[in-house]
Formats: C-alpha cells, sequence, structure tokens
C-alpha cells in the first residue's frame, strides 16, 4: 500500500510508475497537488483495489489501459482537470464497487457497459459536461447500486421508468440536467431512497402520490420545473422528512390543516413562487423544528397565523407577495 492523501505533494506520477510495484494493492493520492497525465502504464500495477487520485490537478483524459485493472474495486478520479469521454473500457472493471468522476471536464455519454457493472455501490459523475440519455434498463445490472449521483451535466430525455429496479439506491441526484417527461411513478418502489434531487430540469406534469411510499425520505427537491396540480397529501406523511424543495413550479391548492402532523424533523419548508391559494395552516407549529419557512410569491389569503411564534428555531420566514392581511404581531 502507498497511502500520503491530505498533504501538499505535487509534480508529475513517473511514466513507468508501476514497473517495480507488481503486487501495489492500494495507491491513495487523493487531495494534493500532482499534475500532469495520469500514467497509461497504470495498468502494470495488475493488483491493485483501490486508486484515488481524487482532488488534485491532473489533466488530460482518463486513460483507457484503466479497464485493464480488473481486480480494481474504488476507483476516485473527480476533483481534477480530466477532459475528454469516459472510457468504454472501464466496464471490465467487474469488481468495482465505488466509481467516482466528477467535478471535472468530462463529455459525451456515460458508457452502457458501466451500467453492466453488477457489483458497483456508487457512481458520481456530477459537474461534467456529460450528455444524452440514460439507458431505458439502467438498472438490470445494478442490483446493488446505493449511490447515483449525476447532477450538473447536460443529460436528457425521460427518466427510466425502470430506475426502480435499483432496489438499493439511498441517493438518486439528477438536479441540473435537461431531463423532460413526467417523474416516474415507480420511483415509489425505491423503498430505502433517503435523497431525491430532481430539481432544476424540464419535468412537467404532477408529483406522483407514489411518492409517500418512501418512507426514509429525509430529502425531496423537486424544485425549479413545470409541475403542476397538488402536492399529494401522501408526502405529508413522510415523517422522516427533513427538508422539502417545490419552489419555483407552477403547484396549486391550499396546503392540508394538519400538514405538520407527521413531520416532527421538517427543518426547510420551501415553496415559493407557485400558486398555493387558501389560508397558511395554523397547525404549522406541529413542525417544531423549522429553521426555513418559505411561503412567499403565492395565493396566500387571510391572516398571519400566530402560532408561527411558537416555532423557535426559525431563522428565515418569507411570506410576502401573497393576498395576506390582518395586524401585525410580535413573534
Amino acid at each position: 500500500m502507498i497511502s500520503l492523501p491530505s498533504n501538499n505533494l505535487s509534480g508529475s506520477l513517473p511514466k513507468d510508475i508501476c514497473r517495480h510495484l507488481p503486487n501495489l494493492e492500494n495507491l491513495y493520492l487523493e487531495s494534493n497537488e500532482f499534475s500532469g497525465q495520469i500514467p497509461s502504464t497504470i495498468d502494470e500495477c495488475k493488483n491493485l483495489q483501490g486508486l484515488t487520485l481524487d482532488s488534485n490537478r491532473f489533466n488530460g483524459n482518463i486513460p483507457k489501459t484503466i479497464g485493464n485493472l480488473t481486480s480494481l474495486q474504488f476507483l476516485y478520479l473527480g476533483s481534477n482537470y480530466l477532459e475528454g469521454e469516459i472510457p468504454w473500457e472501464i466496464g471490465n472493471l467487474r469488481s468495482l464497487e465505488i466509481f467516482s468522476a466528477g467535478e471535472m471536464r468530462l463529455v459525451g455519454q456515460i458508457p452502457d457497459s458501466i451500467f453492466n457493472i453488477p457489483s458497483l455501490r456508487e457512481i458520481y459523475c456530477n459537474q461534467n459536461n456529460l450528455s444524452g440519455s440514460l439507458p431505458e434498463d439502467i438498472c438490470h445490472h445494478l442490483p446493488n447500486l446505493e449511490v447515483l449521483n449525476l447532477y450538473s451535466n447536460e443529460f436528457s430525455g425521460q427518466i427510466p421508468s425502470a430506475i426502480d429496479q435499483c432496489r438499493n439506491l439511498q441517493n438518486l441526484s439528477l438536479d441540473s440536467n435537461r431531463f423532460t417527461g413526467n417523474i416516474p411513478r415507480t420511483i415509489g418502489n425505491l423503498t430505502r431512497l433517503k435523497f431525491l434531487y430532481l430539481g432544476n430540469n424540464y419535468l412537467e406534469g404532477e408529483i406522483p402520490w407514489e411518492i409517500g411510499n418512501l418512507r426514509s425520505l429525509e430529502i425531496l427537491s423537486v424544485n425549479n420545473m413545470r409541475l403542476v396540480g397538488q402536492i399529494p397529501d401522501s408526502i405529508f406523511n413522510i415523517s422522516s422528512l427533513q427538508e422539502f424543495h417545490f419552489y419555483k413550479n407552477n403547484l396549486s391548492g391550499s396546503l392540508p390543516e394538519d400538514i405538520c402532523r407527521h413531520l416532527p424533523n421538517l427543518k426547510i419548508l420551501n415553496l415559493f413562487s407557485n400558486e398555493f391559494s387558501g389560508q397558511i395552516p395554523s397547525t404549522i407549529e406541529d413542525c417544531r423544528n423549522l429553521q426555513n419557512l418559505s411561503l412567499d410569491s403565492n395565493r396566500f389569503t387571510g391572516n398571519i397565523p400566530r402560532t408561527i411564534g411558537n416555532l423557535t428555531r426559525l431563522k428565515f420566514l418569507y411570506l410576502g407577495d401573497n393576498y395576506l392581511g390582518g395586524k401585525l404581531f410580535c413573534l
């Protein structure tokens, strides 16, 4: 093992780095100042199981020869200046559990071969310029996948309805892309999901009531899209929820009078810039852990509930640009 993470080491790696390291199993060099290209001869370290080169200054392309490291379990390349396409040869890594290639300059599609690695648990390709659509059978060969993090790219097309075949997913981050169509109802079958980020896409239609089946969900983010209709009551029954982000849509209807009855852990309720109407429920005080309440730029009427004054952990309160009346009171 060579483990030298989180220092200020710099310079380039020798082109023959693996020539005399036939037994090396782990090379940990993350969080340094290394630069230059990743040596194409890296595949001569035939026994590598862990390769962490993330958070450096490497440039150039991802070497195709990495695909020859068939014992590799962990591959961290993100937060560098790597560019070009992801080599399809990565799909040869049949023991790979974590593939991290986020925050770089990668372009093109994710090779289908990567979605055929059944050992994969985590995929991080966020914050690149990756494009294309996701394969309809994306999860057919990914029974162990727990994290699919693709946010801030140029992906388009519809979110595959077969996403529910990734039954162990805990984090699904598809926000800030160009996805179109509706939110698949099948997402409601991902009962282990904790984090669902879909916002800043071109999704439209109504929010599926099946989202309410996600009883472990902590963060639900569907902001800045073209969603219409009401928020399904089933979502307000997810007691694990900590953050709601529904702002900048065309959602309408009134909020349920017992909105907070099953939301003891809610910290953020962000509904601004929609078409919600009716009164703000006086039972809002039952969300005792609220820190951010953003209801501005809607069509709420009536008075500001005095019970808001019982939200003693509140840091941000946005109620403006509504049709609220009555007298102000001391919070």
